[in-house]
């Protein structure tokens, strides 16, 4: 039984050798600093792209709370009597 462990060992460590030696190490290490790159620099970029998010969101979302003011009052016995659609 141990020697069939022993096989199964070698084996296991041939194969993840041969996968091993396939790959530089750069390319193992691809990863390798982009949280501590992103906690550095994810700040001054997402800064620099505000204004491309930040002013359509707000201008769209100032047009959507005038419309919904506008549509409750045009919808309200003062909006009906103001404008004239007495029922």
């Amino acid at each position: 039984m141990q020697s069939h462990n022993r096989s199964l060992r070698n084996a296991f460590c041939l194969i993840s050798s041969r996968r091993h030696s396939l790959h530089s190490t750069f390319s193992l290490n691809a990863m390798k600093g982009a949280l501590h790159s992103y906690v550095f620099y994810g700040f001054k970029r997402i800064m620099q792209q505000a204004p491309y998010f930040v002013l359509p969101f707000g201008v769209g979302y100032g047009l959507i709370a005038w419309a919904k003011s506008k549509n409750a009052y045009y919808n309200s016995k003062a909006g009906h009597l103001a404008h004239g659609h007495d029922e």
